[in-house]
């Protein structure tokens, strides 16, 4: 591992960012390995920037959706929707569940999470799956989930 993070401190002089610095390195991609010979290293990760990072820097907390590619398999967890929630929230500076009805389905996509919408319906679902503490109202959100009005028990 001590060649890996002297590689690093190497690469990161050659490509002018911060050692370590999770903002900086987000948007590392394969070929700036190979352009500095680091593809053997980064094949040894899967040749995922992001699983490198994480490996080579655990005490940094890297964020797998911020990445050019993020690993497939990390929206398969669970935990993961609520971390990317939790730090979306966050980074839009809401404080309450009444300000969560202004996230659209385009902000949760251009922030990385797209792929969350394989085991949601729409943002709505999404929402209250994360948080189920808190009874959201449907038609409160950019777009009624599709078919909500069709249910009858929805019309009373």
């Amino acid at each position: 591992m001590n060649n890996q993070r002297f590689y690093m401190k190497w690469l990161a002089k050659e490509l002018k960012r911060t050692e370590g610095v999770p903002e900086e390195w987000h948007v590392a991609s394969k070929s700036d390995f190979a352009r500095n010979y680091g593809n053997t290293l980064l094949h040894l990760y899967n040749d995922s920037p992001f699983q490198l990072l994480k490996a080579i820097y655990p005490e940094k907390e890297w964020l797998p959706w911020l990445f050019e590619k993020a690993p497939e398999n990390i929206w398969g967890d669970v935990a993961n929707h609520k971390r990317f929630m939790d730090w979306l929230i966050g980074k839009l500076g809401y404080k309450t569940p009444e300000e969560y009805y202004q996230i659209t389905r385009r902000t949760v996509a251009k922030y990385g999470g797209q792929r969350l919408f394989d085991h949601y319906k729409d943002v709505c679902d999404l929402v209250q799956a994360i948080y189920p503490d808190f009874h959201f109202l449907p038609w409160r959100f950019e777009s009624v989930p599709s078919g909500f009005w069709q249910n009858i028990d929805s019309r009373r």
